[in-house]
């Protein structure tokens, strides 16, 4: 099992770092990621809401531009030689208190 938890959005290139994540994976592996997808709405929410507004975030943490959208994952994974099967995508949406979550 590898486990990358907001890392992947932090490194400078992510092809690398998803060879690596294959070269680590055994056959019938298990990889589990969790990370921001750079959509409209996290550059609203937190680049510039939590970050910049909010200061929850200290500045400078994270840079919106390098948020990883699933496909690019999928796409350097198999580039390096992975093949994800089956994969469940989940956004987590916060809202208010608490979060809506969804499955695609």
């Amino acid at each position: 099992m590898v486990v990358a938890s907001f890392v992947l959005e932090h490194v400078s290139e992510l092809h690398v770092a998803a060879r690596n994540i294959a070269r680590m994976l055994k056959p019938n592996g298990i990889f589990l990621f969790s990370g921001i997808n750079r959509t409209l709405m996290t550059l609203f929410i937190v680049s510039i809401g939590f970050q910049n507004i909010l200061r929850k975030i200290p500045q400078g943490t994270l840079r919106w531009n390098k948020f990883v959208r699933p496909g690019e994952l999928e796409a350097a994974l198999k580039q390096g030689g992975t093949l994800l099967k089956p994969k469940v995508w989940l956004d987590v949406i916060p809202i208010g208190s608490c979060c809506e979550t969804t499955c695609g």
